[in-house]
């Protein structure tokens, strides 16, 4: 595809005219990929052809870019002199700056519309069998397991209900939210999970012989049916989390080497494996247990920025760049590198709702702190302001 001449001649007054230009029209241009690819290629044949001693001969040097060009994309574009020789007595830093803007403008594009959206509901149900199901909003699922029991979706996630009577199976399914995800089951026994994004429960199809005991990853907020006779058990790092009827939240993903075990309700026996503690939680308490060590203290806490995200807000307390930024790598996936390390150790207090495109939050953040991100395709560097 050959270059029209008007959109030469308009990439041209860009690089050299900017402030004439309305900066509208400028814009809706350099959406056009044609558009950015032209810019990009007038500043390869710049920089290929600089130090020729331009302006001695103007002749050659239109031959020059006009065969420079054939040779880049294998296509003659039809140049206008004016064009040409305006384009020739570029300076070459500047043509590089612009081309970089407006790369940066295409790919900040780029992620605004696909890696810039928040997380939603999503993950992947593993049966005993092996079988690995995608689990997304708005999709009907309804797999007998066995002869006793099925899963079917409902208005919250999945849920694991009894349909009849037959031999007992002890079987074992996982469900895993990827980064940018989270879901909902209901357990056999009625407890309901809210799992966190890039986390997994391994969790029986149903609860045999009084035992009751799941597998957690990451992060999990669990809402346990009360029976007096068959207590609940969740196995994470080492640690087992003991319960007969409650609510609490688990927050397992060692970002600071450290797991948050958050009651909110009812009580809990938390015990450490590795140091050989165990103590009894009461509402409002949290445990902050070592992954290294497996020791723990308990504190009197605030529950509710611990279980923020089940009602779709981020709440930051007095938060380290470093583990926000980890936590909105989980939702929104993506890349971060920082141009000091002394960076990840800035302060952030805020609330910030999970619905909110990426571009928003960044803006929120450094609206408040003295750092700026640069966005491309999805890598974001954080620099000093």
């Amino acid at each position: 595809m050959s270059y029209r001449d008007e959109d030469i001649e308009f990439a041209n007054r860009i690089l050299t005219q900017r402030e004439e230009l309305n900066e509208e029209e400028v814009a809706a241009w350099l959406r056009v990929k044609d558009h950015v690819e032209l810019l990009d290629e007038i500043a390869a044949i710049r920089q290929k052809l600089s130090g020729r001693g331009y302006g001695e001969n103007v002749d050659v040097e239109y031959q020059r870019l006009e065969q420079a060009v054939y040779d880049r994309k294998s296509r003659r574009m039809t140049l206008r002199w004016s064009v040409a020789a305006s384009i020739i007595l570029l300076v070459g830093l500047f043509v590089g700056r612009m081309i970089n803007d407006v790369r940066d403008m295409h790919d900040e594009q780029v992620l605004t519309t696909n890696a810039m959206q928040p997380g939603k509901s999503k993950a992947i149900l593993m049966t005993a069998d092996g079988k690995k199901v995608a689990l997304e909003q708005n999709r009907d699922l309804n797999i007998q397991l066995n002869e006793r029991v099925r899963v079917a979706t409902t208005g919250e996630g999945i849920v694991y209900e009894e349909t009849g009577k037959g031999s007992v199976k002890e079987e074992y399914n996982t469900l895993s939210t990827p980064v940018g995800g989270e879901y909902a089951l209901t357990l056999a026994d009625g407890t309901k999970v809210y799992l966190n994004a890039d986390s997994e429960l391994k969790y029986p199809v149903e609860f045999l012989n009084g035992k009751r005991v799941v597998d957690l990853k990451g992060e999990a907020y669990f809402d346990v049916r009360k029976d007096s006779l068959h207590p609940f058990i969740v196995r994470v790092n080492g640690a087992e989390v003991q319960v007969l009827g409650t609510s609490f939240n688990i927050n397992a993903y060692g970002d600071d080497g450290r797991m948050y075990t958050t009651l909110v309700d009812g009580s809990i026996r938390f015990s450490s494996e590795k140091s050989g503690q165990e103590e009894v939680l009461t509402p409002g308490m949290q445990s902050v247990m070592s992954l290294e060590t497996g020791k723990f203290m308990l504190y009197e806490v605030d529950v509710e920025p611990y279980i923020a995200w089940r009602k779709g807000r981020f709440v930051f307390q007095s938060m380290t760049l470093d583990l926000l930024m980890r936590q909105l790598q989980r939702w929104y996936d993506f890349e971060v590198f920082y141009q000091n390390q002394d960076l990840k150790d800035y302060v952030f207090r805020g609330v910030i709702n999970r619905d909110m495109e990426l571009d928003r939050v960044l803006s929120v953040i450094a609206a408040t702190t003295d750092v700026d991100f640069k966005v491309q395709g999805k890598v974001i560097t954080i620099i000093k302001r």
